[in-house]
């Protein structure tokens, strides 16, 4: 399973605010920020707690957010040229 950290404080670079209405189940304490450069992976089982699920939106909005930190010359803002580029695998 792959997380994402989710913080209180808002980071320098590469953060995406999240709140209640970004949620379509669960609740979190206070407005928070999905920080995309904090990505870790955890085996499925030890995972004890859920604390919400977002929207649809709001996980285009990581995804799209990720594929530009991991990917920056496929990135929506990149030239033509850049995104032309052949990914590195």
């Amino acid at each position: 399973m792959v997380v994402i950290k989710i913080t209180k404080n808002e980071p320098n670079f590469w953060g995406i605010s999240i709140s209640n209405n970004d949620l379509v189940g669960g609740s979190l304490a206070y407005p928070s920020f999905v920080q995309i450069g904090a990505i870790s992976s955890l085996e499925k089982n030890i995972i004890c707690d859920v604390i919400g699920t977002v929207t649809p939106e709001k996980m285009r909005e990581i995804k799209i957010q990720m594929s530009d930190f991991f990917c920056p010359e496929r990135s929506r803002f990149a030239t033509p040229h850049e995104r032309s580029c052949t990914p590195m695998i």
